[in-house]
């Protein structure tokens, strides 16, 4: 459900605008408002309302779209993969051949411990890896979107590509210098800057820890003292599921508060 701040009434007396062919970020959508009448009864009896103008910010909407579609995609993904992995196995012991065979049971052994190392090491994984992947690059698109239409709302002279860094540092910056939101005080703040560097390392490295590298390091004591997160003996990073939703709750959190304090800033 789109949130109340989303929705703001305008001047009743604008013509209507199309929703599909409006131009983003904003776009008005006409809602005319009739009265059920009988047949028998004269449309001139009733008085005539004025259309009612909604005007919708589609940056928003996208924004919270693509946060809960991702965490349905989490929710899908860990409850289909332990299907799957039992089906595996369940298909390894129906096709086990009858009797007491030591070759054969030590085959089986053998099978059945690869899909299981399969799945903790690789699968399970990869499937978490993919999506740190995907909300970080959701978290800095709309975090970029978001800039740019602010400027473009507010028809500042300074684009977010005038200022040097990363895109999430230049991102922070034009909020903080132009807009006046200093999202580097928001309390999600740190934990989306260490997520980054998690992500960093598992597109850059495999999520492998390199001993040289001092973000690395930092990665390393977070680990230790962190929930969801661990390091295996071949210095890999491992992720829970809670972990992941933990930063997609941080990544709500921190658009809810962006949201809040660059409406007060108007």
């Amino acid at each position: 459900m789109v949130p109340s701040r989303f929705a703001t009434v305008l001047d009743e007396t604008n013509p209507p605008v199309s929703l599909c062919k409006a131009k983003p970020p904003f776009a008005q959508l006409q809602v005319r408002r009739l009265l059920a009448s009988p047949v028998n009864e004269d449309p001139k009896d009733h008085p005539k309302l004025s259309p009612l103008t909604i005007n919708l910010d589609l940056r928003y909407i996208e924004t919270f779209h693509a946060i809960s579609a991702l965490r349905m995609y989490l929710d899908i993904m860990e409850q289909q993969m332990p299907i799957v992995q039992t089906c595996e196995l369940a298909t390894l012991e129906a096709e086990r051949r009858p009797g007491d065979d030591e070759e054969e049971d030590s085959l089986q052994w053998n099978e059945v411990n690869y899909v299981e190392r399969l799945f903790e090491d690789d699968l399970f994984p990869t499937m978490r890896y993919s999506f740190v992947v995907f909300l970080h690059t959701v978290f800095e698109t709309r975090l970029r979107g978001f800039c740019v239409g602010v400027q473009r709302t507010r028809n500042l002279p300074i684009s977010l590509t005038d200022l040097q860094g990363s895109a999430v540092d230049q991102a922070s910056s034009y909020l903080t210098k132009l807009i006046g939101v200093p999202v580097s005080s928001f309390p999600e703040w740190p934990h989306l800057r260490r997520f980054q560097s998690i992500r960093d390392c598992i597109v850059h490295q495999y999520g492998y820890l390199n001993p040289k590298d001092q973000r690395h390091e930092s990665i390393r004591q977070f680990a230790s003292s962190a929930d969801g997160i661990t390091i295996a003996p071949d210095d890999r990073i491992h992720l829970s599921r809670a972990f992941c939703e933990q930063h997609l709750t941080n990544i709500a959190d921190f658009f809810n508060r962006l949201i809040e304090a660059t409406d007060s800033k108007q």
